[in-house]
């Protein structure tokens, strides 16, 4: 009998044993998980409801006069500070796709670039900044995409993987990635977007500051790549955030 209960005994403090050893191993995975995320800067700007992260919302921008309107395959619309250029801006092509009545340019492209303002006509003040916007547009297939207005919250290992390609993707185009990738999603107005920002080399020693963007709606997606110098952050950084913040799909889905 006394062997018996000892037993059961024994058995029910080993399984509290191993409960509590078990609990301490979860919130240590946890601890290390969140310490993680908040390295990559995932909980910046967020707020915790119902125990999901929510990005706090980003007023849409409202750009003044002096900047550029675009619509960009039919699919969404930006705008553009005076301080950048479409490429090739002074071709036939581009003076033809500008509609005067809409105030701005629509163009049936799926990539777009824009950068410092007369560099298209060598202009020696161009040479002395760096800047440009890669827009890259994807059209899929039902369901291929998040939806506009929805998120899936980024596990550690989803972190590491996208700034592992980020390493990649620098060592790819001959430079090299300087610290660790950030990221996070954000919120303009009603819409989610995933931003990646890091520092990487560049050309003449100079390092260059990156975003990358990715916006989604369903059956197509927007990758939007903005860099400068970073010894020129005052110059291009206020306008780069705001430029973001003008995007806008043509219809949420």
């Amino acid at each position: 009998m006394k062997s018996s209960i000892w037993k059961t005994g024994g058995l029910a403090a080993l399984v509290c044993i191993v409960s509590l050893v078990i609990g301490k191993i979860e919130r240590a995975k946890r601890y290390e998980e969140n310490s993680a995320k908040f390295q990559a800067g995932y909980y910046d700007d967020t707020t915790v409801k119902n125990g999901k992260v929510i990005p706090n919302e980003q007023a849409v921008f409202i750009p003044p006069k002096t900047w550029t309107n675009y619509e960009i395959s039919d699919a969404f619309t930006l705008s553009v500070p005076n301080t950048l250029e479409l490429r090739n801006k002074d071709d036939r092509y581009t003076r033809e796709v500008r509609d005067i009545s809409w105030r701005g340019y629509k163009i049936d492209l799926t990539k777009v670039v824009f950068q410092q303002k007369s560099l298209s006509v060598n202009d020696a003040e161009a040479f002395e900044t760096y800047s440009r916007v890669i827009i890259d547009y994807v059209k899929g297939q039902p369901g291929n995409f998040y939806k506009a207005t929805e998120l899936e919250e980024l596990g550690v290992e989803d972190i590491l993987n996208l700034q592992e390609q980020v390493k990649k993707g620098c060592i790819a185009t001959g430079f090299h990635l300087i610290g660790t990738a950030d990221m996070r999603w954000i919120r303009i107005g009603n819409i989610y977007g995933l931003e990646i920002a890091y520092v990487r080399s560049g050309t003449e020693g100079k390092r260059v500051r990156v975003y990358v963007y990715s916006f989604f709606n369903y059956d197509e997606t927007v990758n939007m790549i903005l860099s400068y110098w970073l010894d020129d952050r005052e110059r291009w950084e206020q306008d780069f955030k705001n430029l973001v913040r003008t995007f806008a799909w043509n219809e949420l889905k």
